[in-house]
């Protein structure tokens, strides 16, 4: 099965989930229901764009997307691979640090990181945008929504 026909099975599968949602969202009451139904009309719509564009891409395919014997050739290199699996090697060590570090510590470890695992420029602002990321998050949930964020062993 050609790579463009699973992606448009998802997108389909993912859009029949935010309909089916969204037809359960308007079974609540209207009070509570406004929120899901926002998401569900987002993601329905979304969802709706991406099989869109999965049918336009479908026909400007690229020929160079093919081997010489006209098989479609969605091969990962090794170094591409290494850098998949250490990617989700620091996002399970993050998860888990989250327990240990709390929420502070891991967000900004993992934060600064990944910016540096994935070599972006202007170093300065990894620790800028962490900070700012950390903390807007960290009152947002803590003052503003009154929901505790895990504090771990230094906090």
């Amino acid at each position: 099965m050609k790579k463009q026909n699973k992606e448009r099975i998802l997108y389909t599968i993912i859009a029949l989930i935010f309909i089916l949602a969204l037809v359960e969202a308007y079974n609540m009451p209207p009070k509570i229901s406004m929120y899901p139904r926002l998401i569900c009309w987002l993601g329905s719509a979304l969802s709706l764009i991406l099989i869109i564009q999965s049918f336009m891409q479908g026909r400007m395919a690229n020929k160079s997307a093919y081997d010489e014997c006209g098989q479609e050739d969605d091969r990962y290199t090794a170094a591409q691979m290494r850098r998949i699996f250490i990617s989700l090697g620091i996002v399970v060590a993050y998860i888990i640090g989250i327990g240990f570090l709390g929420y502070v510590v891991s967000t900004l470890t993992f934060m600064i990181g990944f910016m540096v695992f994935l070599k972006r420029n202007m170093r300065f602002l990894y620790v800028v945008v962490s900070c700012v990321f950390v903390a807007v998050i960290y009152f947002s949930f803590v003052n503003f929504l009154k929901i505790p964020l895990p504090s771990g062993i230094f906090f």
